[in-house]
């Protein structure tokens, strides 16, 4: 063997032993968001080696302990995203045009069509519910607002790369199917509501001042101009005085921690397109603070949404107009503002009714990505009407 060739298997071998090594001795990895942790490592057992279940237990957690993982997958993210502007097979991020980037469930929603979408009159029985537990809630002078939040392809559908944009015309089938659909049935039943997709296309600001290009959630500024619109249409739903809801751009330097950087950090890549800037809100002037309990005209609300309910109570809290703040996440776990964790929305004790019984707003977040008859928010709805009664 000629000592080149032997220089390369040495080479090989030492690469392929590295990650061993650097688990072994502790190395210091990189940084790495969005990174699953890690199965517990298996037992061995002779039965489980004889019945192959340790070797594929072995192999599913060593894939994610070993050693420098995270400069491996920072290595290749950068080199595909620079030399083909792509991320590895099974991300979660797409790489737009000019540095905008996409959430994997977005696009595919951009792109459904033909049985991937609800058939003609799927919404209808759901704007029926929706329809009689707002009518309900208003004869106690309270408020069930859904409320339309876009696909960040709705807002940046030109930079939807040619490679993943299926030739569906204007509007796409995805539009008129989802989001038109269910904006028929709400108003063939009657529903106040409000429509953050029309808003925002309607806005005359920048694009990128609504939604960052590296965000996955549109801005703060985005939720306020939403937040706002839901506080009209409480006053119109209950008969309670309308407040001053001020929205005010404030466009400040964001360090990676930020959530408008949040598909940014996914790409775990050197040298991306990115901006440092953070689409913050303002709500000049502003009230003194509020006690921790509901004080007259200061509406409790809670939100039955995706992680864009984050952005929205989050604001709301920032605009000291509101009481108490929770979040149903899914209808799976209820957070207060400010937590991350309080109950499990299918309890239905005490604790869910002192929530889900009680607010004086409810705001039904209807994120068109997600949007079919038997969505999330679908549950939450029935839930409470079956706590309230007719």
């Amino acid at each position: 063997m000629r000592l080149l060739d032997r220089l390369v298997v040495c080479l090989y071998v030492a690469l392929a032993a590295l990650p061993v090594i650097a688990m072994l001795r502790g190395w210091r990895d990189h940084r790495l968001d969005g990174a699953v942790p890690a199965p517990p490592r298996p037992a061995l057992a002779l039965a489980a080696v004889r019945s192959e279940d340790y070797q594929g237990k072995f192999a599913a957690w060593f894939d994610v302990a070993h050693g420098l993982r995270s400069w491996e997958i920072w290595i290749d993210n950068t080199m595909l995203y620079h030399a083909f502007g792509d991320t590895r097979f099974g991300s979660h991020v797409v790489v737009g045009g000019d540095g905008v980037a996409f959430e994997q469930d977005d696009i595919s929603y951009f792109n459904k069509s033909g049985t991937e979408l609800p058939a003609d009159g799927a919404f209808d029985a759901l704007a029926g519910r929706i329809a009689a537990l707002q009518r309900r809630l208003a004869r106690d002078h309270r408020a069930l607002v859904p409320m339309f939040v876009p696909s960040k392809t709705t807002i940046y559908p030109d930079a939807v790369p040619a490679e993943w944009t299926r030739a569906l015309g204007s509007p796409r089938p995805s539009t008129e199917r989802v989001y038109l659909a269910m904006k028929r049935a709400l108003d063939a039943h009657g529903v106040a509501y409000v429509d953050g997709i029309a808003l925002l296309q309607a806005r005359p600001e920048p694009r990128d001042v609504l939604w960052g290009p590296s965000a996955r959630h549109f801005s703060e500024y985005a939720a306020c101009l939403c937040t706002r619109e839901v506080v009209g249409r409480y006053a119109e739903l209950t008969g309670r005085p309308a407040f001053d809801y001020p929205c005010q751009v404030a466009l400040q330097k964001a360090d990676r921690r930020q959530r408008d950087l949040d598909l940014f950090r996914l790409l775990n890549a050197w040298r991306t397109r990115h901006d440092m800037i953070q689409r913050a809100s303002r709500h000049d002037p502003l009230p003194a603070p509020l006690p921790a309990d509901r004080p007259d005209g200061a509406p409790s609300a809670l939100w039955i949404a995706s992680s864009f309910g984050w952005v929205t109570m989050d604001d709301a809290a920032a605009s000291r107009r509101f009481g108490q703040l929770h979040l149903d996440y899914y209808h799976s776990s209820v957070h207060p503002q400010g937590s991350y964790w309080q109950f499990n929305a299918a309890q239905r004790d005490a604790t869910w009714r002192s929530v889900f019984l009680t607010r004086d707003v409810y705001i039904l977040e209807l994120l068109e990505t997600y949007l079919e008859p038997g969505y999330f928010g679908a549950a939450a709805i029935d839930a409470i009407s079956a706590e309230l009664g007719p």
